[in-house]
């Protein structure tokens, strides 16, 4: 179970708890959300039960996918939960991975992602948050 945090006016947003996000303001279902972890499979294995919920709250239309590195996209590869991993390479270098998830940006832009959940929150994946312009998009 998620513990969502709540307040006595009710759930607590992004801008309570000083995360950085641009929240969906549009009045229809977003259709394309991308999660991005990038290193760690301890990490990366963490959130997936996050995702999972957010995939069981979400409209079986809606397209979740998730991009992570090389080392860990097997995992979310072999489980029953996004529409497609994308994978960067790299390995653990900075300059390796930037080049690699350059070449993946045209891919991802035309996807037309409309949110972008960013549970790296690193230089790399601000820049292919920005680079892909959602409507909507939060790091943590």
């Amino acid at each position: 179970m998620i513990n969502i945090p709540t307040s006595a006016t009710g759930p607590v947003i992004a801008s309570q708890l000083n995360i950085p996000a641009r929240p969906w303001k549009k009045a229809r279902m977003a259709k394309r959300v991308v999660a991005i972890r990038l290193q760690a499979m301890g990490d990366t294995v963490a959130c997936l039960p996050y995702l999972q919920y957010l995939r069981h709250l979400l409209p079986a239309d809606v397209r979740l996918d998730m991009l992570t590195n090389e080392e860990t996209a097997d995992i979310p590869r072999n489980i029953d939960l996004f529409n497609n991993v994308y994978a960067i390479g790299g390995g653990r270098n900075f300059k390796k991975q930037v080049f690699h998830g350059a070449m993946l940006i045209p891919s991802l832009f035309r996807n037309g992602y409309e949110v972008v959940l960013d549970l790296q929150n690193n230089e790399l994946s601000r820049i292919i948050r920005r680079t892909i312009m959602p409507s909507a998009w939060t790091e943590f």
